[in-house]
């Protein structure tokens, strides 16, 4: 048997070997876990600055493409405005290129003989722009009906439209033509930078 002193040192050292290994491992346990806890709040804090950075990345190309978009609608007026400007130039001049001619250069201005077109020229004409006839009850009027009807007996009457008529409307489905491409070319624009 071990003498009480050393029974004693023996008992004193073991429990503090426990009290060292409790508090060790308490120690170690609350060491561990801040260090996760630490860890967990990094990667949250990277994961939140990583979907700020792209919500300012969306933001941006957002951006952009509202400046670019209103550019395309500035420039979209300005065309507009240019064609209608051109328009009122071109009418202008209608009244005097269909009512006089020069039989050649040097030639006096004469009166220009009058044109005649006849219902059955206007059908064509308007059903090659898509107007329906009068008597259609659809919005649209194919050119094999209008090539049809030029068969009736007032196919070759007279319709009353005047050079001046055609040259004006022309004018304007030249505009109207005109504007549907500066549209449609703004669309590609803004689709090409998409």
């Amino acid at each position: 048997m071990l003498p009480d002193s050393i029974l004693s040192k023996l008992l004193l050292m073991g429990g503090l070997f426990a009290a060292g290994l409790a508090l060790g491992g308490a120690g170690g346990w609350s060491w561990a876990s801040s260090r996760a806890d630490a860890e967990f709040a990094e990667q949250r804090d990277q994961a939140l600055l990583d979907r700020l950075a792209g919500a300012n990345r969306m933001l941006e190309q957002q951006q952009q493409a509202q400046a670019f978009g209103e550019k395309l609608a500035t420039e979209l007026d300005q065309t507009r405005a240019q064609l209608s400007e051109a328009r009122v130039q071109l009418s202008r001049s209608v009244s005097r290129v269909t009512t006089i001619y020069k039989a050649s250069p040097s030639a006096a201005p004469v009166p220009l003989p009058a044109a005649v077109f006849t219902t059955g020229f206007v059908r064509l004409w308007n059903s090659a722009l898509g107007v329906p006839a009068a008597s259609d009850q659809q919005t649209t009027a194919s050119l094999t009906d209008a090539a049809s009807a030029c068969d009736s007996a007032d196919c070759l009457l007279a319709s009353g439209v005047t050079q001046p008529d055609i040259l004006t409307n022309h004018i304007d489905n030249a505009l109207r033509c005109s504007t549907i491409e500066a549209q449609l070319n703004q669309l590609i624009n803004w689709h090409e930078q998409q």
